[in-house]
Formats: structure tokens, sequence, C-alpha cells
């Protein structure tokens, strides 16, 4: 669960990774979509990560979402690697990711690399 502080903070109080502080939202954002004023769907959220996240997906996609919900997630974070204002180290904290992580994650985002690369070791496509 998360809530939509005054600032923009977004406060996490569970979830995979723990609870944490996320980096203020921009107001254009919390604004446009009322981010301050839940409408989550019907699911229950005292299951583990994954099952929530697949009841979600089912929800956006019943609803027309053209994303999943880690697409908003990823959406965050390149745009978060992307910004000079914002170190990758609040990034990774914003993010639940340790910072060794989050370089690890931004550099195949940000490099030159080949896709395959990036991928971890042993996963196979076929």
């Amino acid at each position: 669960m998360a809530d939509v502080e005054s600032n923009g903070l977004v406060v996490i109080r569970g979830g995979k990774t723990g609870a944490r502080q996320g980096l203020p939202l921009p107001k254009a954002w919390i604004s446009r979509w009322g981010l301050q004023d839940k409408r989550l769907p019907a699911i229950n959220l005292d299951r583990d990560h994954r099952t929530v996240g697949s009841q979600l997906g089912v929800a956006l996609r019943r609803h027309g979402a053209p994303f999943l919900p880690y697409d908003l997630r990823h959406a965050w974070a390149v745009r978060a690697i992307h910004n000079p204002q914002i170190s990758p180290s609040l990034a990774a904290k914003s993010l639940g990711h340790s910072p060794s992580t989050e370089r690890a994650l931004s550099s195949c985002n940000t490099s030159t690399e080949p896709q395959g690369a990036c991928l971890p070791r042993g996963l196979s496509w076929l």
C-alpha cells in the first residue's frame, strides 16, 4: 500500500522490497491523474507480491489499459536514470533496490551493449 503526501512524496508501507519512501512525484502528475484519491481495483492486497501483481494485471486489462503493472515501475526507473537531478543511489532507494542492483540495471538501459549482454546468466528464451 502507498500514499502520496501533499509534497508529492510517495510513502510505500510495504511490498516486495519492504517499506520505504519514494521520490516526490511531479505535481502535474498528481493533479492530472488524481493520485491523492486512491481508486484501487477490488483485489486482495493481503497476498504475496506475485499474486497481487497478477490480479492487478487482470484488472488493468479488464479496463483496457495498454500496459502491465511492472511497466509503470520500469517507466519511472528509466526516467530516473536519465534525469541528472536524481542520483542513482536515491533512485535505487526509491525502487527498493540496492545501489549495486541499480547500477547493473541502469548500465543495461543506457549502454550500447547488446541487450543479450544484460540478461541474467542462464536465462534462455528458447
